[in-house]
């Protein structure tokens, strides 16, 4: 069954990192516009990805990281959400979940390792993140912290049936003055 799916998945996801990092290269005013816009041709679950996507390259490129490094965090952002894509879709339109979703958001990081498991040596992040996720280890790779707060802004900025989104300045303030956990080093 592993097999399968990632005949399809796999180049797929390989294909949308690569695409996604070379459109914040080639125009990156064309990146920083989408926080602004809504794709009414897609639903909010490819919204919010694009949104992720695209604060993943502006914190990479500010931190340093080359565009291999920041291929491979799209892809495992795109790994996180293949499994809850649905899910997410259905509460952005107002709807509760059923039991079932769930339990699959809460297995989500099962479910995905699922998909990978034969493949993780290929995406290093992934096996990482899945792998803690798993074990219920809090994961502090720097790489992780990277991928965890453009998830937090892309869903405070992609607005919802009943949800408006906030700016990406307004997001990260309220970011900031929210989190109580301290990354000094």
């Amino acid at each position: 069954k592993d097999k399968k799916y990632w005949d399809r998945v796999y180049p797929q996801l390989v294909s949308s990192a690569t695409q996604i990092e070379s459109i914040f290269n080639t125009n990156q005013q064309l990146a920083f516009a989408y926080f602004n816009a809504y794709d009414e041709q897609r639903d909010y679950a490819s919204n919010l990805l694009m949104r992720q996507s695209f604060i993943i390259c502006f914190i990479a490129q500010l931190s340093g990281l080359n565009r291999i490094a920041m291929v491979q965090l799209i892809q495992s952002a795109i790994s996180q959400l293949i499994t809850i894509r649905d899910i997410l879709n259905t509460v952005s339109h107002g709807k509760k979940l059923t039991v079932d979703q769930r339990n699959a958001y809460q297995q989500r990081f099962r479910q995905s390792y699922v998909l990978f498991k034969s493949h993780l040596n290929k995406l290093p992040l992934i096996q990482t993140q899945l792998t803690s996720a798993i074990k219920q280890r809090p994961c502090y790779s720097p790489h992780y912290a990277i991928i965890h707060l453009a998830y937090s802004l892309a869903k405070q900025i992609t607005p919802t049936k009943n949800y408006k989104g906030l700016s990406l300045r307004n997001s990260l303030a309220h970011i900031y003055l929210n989190t109580k956990q301290a990354y000094d080093n």
